[in-house]
């Protein structure tokens, strides 16, 4: 953007005229096939019985390559299989990671195979990594540079762009769980780095009014138990997946808390005609059966229900109207939470998911795993696809 006789560039002022618009909108890219590549060897570490492989394949495009990666199953982590590649060098004007994505253009070949461990490595050795989550289509999957953390030791603070030598690709044990046994196998088309550029999106007014998307909302999971999260590939889009090995006494939990009241000011109007909750979500362990969703109006007061899980991925719609006062998820104002009283769409503030010991009474110390996709407010008269 030229303002006056300055360029203005976003999110990253550089401060000059770009040579040309492209250096900003397009990404470059820093691994792609092509014709006489040779499939790179794969290291692999686990049970003798199991092994793993590359190769290269025909892409999602006519002409285009795909790197191919199997393996047949892992054992106990550190179990894992995983290749290195030579990266183009990116020509970019600036080192600002916070102005940069990593993209990452992949699928799953089997439905356990949810993620991927994409990692960029330096001259020098150090190297910055992101769980990449993966879906049975091909998608490009958009990680902001600084959501990288550091690999194998690394001691620097943040990647050095300039410094890029290899790619690492690795996929094994720890992502996968009790799945880890079952074949794995995932193919990658290309990986670039590009500059963030904003998206508005245009939406139908009986488009559905999302609360929390996993792929494009980044929350903090907190509990009194070691909890791990990553994103995985959902039914459709990407999924949250929250795990904890196991809960203890009543009121045990783990929670995050997503605030929206800013991001729809300019919807009330349009939150007030909405009559039904959507969630997109599923347990991954069977004797999970249940979650907690709470939606907090801008007073405080939390209206929520349980909501049932299956281990099959399902598009819960729930009508308003059965939400109820949830005095325990928060402090309400006097006269707020009677008999009369009911939730206000127009005044939703924060969505609040939760799920704890209480909620499985025989199972509380066992594993537990969810995936959330998406939370939404719609009006009833939508269609819908139902399940998936």
């Amino acid at each position: 953007m030229k303002l006056g006789q300055k360029f203005q560039t976003f999110p990253a002022d550089l401060g000059r005229e770009p040579v040309r618009k492209e250096e900003f909108l397009e990404a470059q890219t820093i691994f792609a096939l092509k014709e006489g590549d040779k499939p790179p060897p794969v290291s692999y570490t686990g049970p003798q019985q199991h092994k793993a492989t590359s190769e290269i394949v025909k892409g999602s495009d006519v002409g285009s390559l795909v790197l191919r990666l199997m393996a047949t199953g892992f054992g106990e982590p550190p179990s894992c299989a995983g290749v290195r590649l030579k990266v183009r060098s990116p020509k970019l004007l600036t080192e600002d990671v916070s102005g940069l994505n990593l993209v990452v253009r992949a699928r799953s070949l089997f439905p356990q195979t949810k993620a991927v461990e994409i990692g960029l490595v330096e001259r020098d050795g150090s190297a910055y990594g992101y769980e990449v989550p993966l879906t049975n289509t091909w998608r490009e999957i958009e990680v902001p540079l600084e959501n990288l953390r550091p690999l194998w030791g690394t001691k620097g603070q943040r990647l050095r762009v300039s410094e890029l030598a290899e790619l690492s690709v690795i996929f094994g044990a720890w992502l996968y769980g009790g799945e880890r046994t079952l074949p794995h196998g995932l193919e990658i088309e290309r990986v670039a780095i590009k500059p963030k550029v904003w998206k508005v999106a245009v939406l139908n007014r009986d488009a559905p009014i999302v609360l929390f998307s996993a792929e494009r909302h980044q929350v903090s999971v907190r509990g009194d138990v070691p909890v791990r999260t990553s994103l995985v590939g959902g039914a459709e889009k990407v999924a949250l997946r929250i795990s904890v090995n196991g809960f203890g006494p009543p009121p045990s939990c783990v929670y995050f808390r997503h605030d929206v009241f800013e991001e729809f000011e300019s919807r009330r109007d349009e939150l007030a005609q909405c009559d039904t909750l959507v969630i997109k979500a599923r347990a991954v362990t069977p004797v999970t059966t249940h979650i907690e969703v709470a939606l907090i109006e801008r007073d405080g007061t939390p209206w929520g229900t349980n909501v049932p899980l299956k281990t099959e991925w399902q598009e819960i719609r729930l009508p308003l109207s059965t939400l109820r006062h949830f005095a325990h998820c928060g402090t309400s104002p006097q006269g707020r939470g009677s008999v009369d009283d009911r939730f206000r769409p127009e005044n939703v503030a924060a969505v609040n998911i939760c799920f704890g010991a209480w909620l499985f009474p025989q199972h509380a110390s066992e594993q537990h795993i969810v995936e959330i996709e998406e939370i939404a407010l719609v009006k009833a008269t939508r269609t819908h696809s139902g399940d998936f």
